[in-house]
């Protein structure tokens, strides 16, 4: 363990909680990310767990802000997510999409 826990602002998927853990913790973040994605699968929990540790988390870098700033920019950055998250997927949704043939009436 070394430093402070914060948020990884280099090693993220989402919000860089599991990046932030794995360099407090000292090991890969791959490992923290498969716990958390047993937890969740297998009783959802790691979700809850994920959020509140997303709010309370400070950004690596701005440790040093008080508890109410970082829980007040955090909650905003939550509630702003969903909206850069779809552009985020697009392109490897758009990718995995099936061709569809071009019209039902050729069947016929």
């Amino acid at each position: 363990m070394k430093g402070k826990l914060a948020r990884s602002s280099t090693d993220r998927m989402v919000s860089g909680v599991c990046g932030g853990l794995a360099a407090y913790l000292g090991i890969e973040a791959v490992w923290v990310r498969l716990f958390f994605v047993l937890t969740v699968m297998a009783n959802g929990f790691g979700l809850l767990v994920y959020l509140i540790l997303w709010i309370i988390m400070p950004e690596a870098g701005r440790e040093d802000a008080t508890t109410s700033q970082t829980i007040e920019s955090n909650i905003e950055e939550v509630a702003g997510k969903p909206k850069s998250l779809p552009r985020a997927w697009a392109a490897p949704c758009a990718e995995a999409r099936i061709a569809r043939p071009a019209s039902s009436s050729a069947r016929r």
